[in-house]
């Protein structure tokens, strides 16, 4: 879950620690979580695409011009963990039980 979030936050650029979104972000990756996801990946896909979509919601009950990011896709996250030489462990997106 943990990675899923960093990589959410690093998708959208966004700060884990500071950004003024980041317990809500959590809050989505956690809902994710525990409706039975487990590829880190795709939560991160998931949560940063439901994340754009609150932003383009909240611009437009503002009242302001809401501009629409892209969304993120797998591709994406692959290609951004590549370049920064992340390794996502074995890549299976399950659980170890303790």
């Amino acid at each position: 879950m943990e990675h899923a979030y960093a990589q959410a936050s690093a998708l959208l650029k966004r700060s884990p620690k500071t950004d003024p979104r980041a317990n809500r972000l959590a809050r989505t990756v956690m809902m994710f979580f525990n409706r039975g996801m487990r590829d880190p990946d795709l939560i991160a896909a998931v949560a940063a695409n439901r994340e754009i979509s609150r932003e383009f919601r909240d611009s437009i009950e503002r009242g302001t011009k809401p501009t629409m990011r892209e969304r993120v896709t797998a591709g994406q996250i692959a290609a951004a963990l590549h370049e920064r030489g992340s390794a996502c462990g074995d890549g299976d997106g399950l659980i170890e039980e303790s």
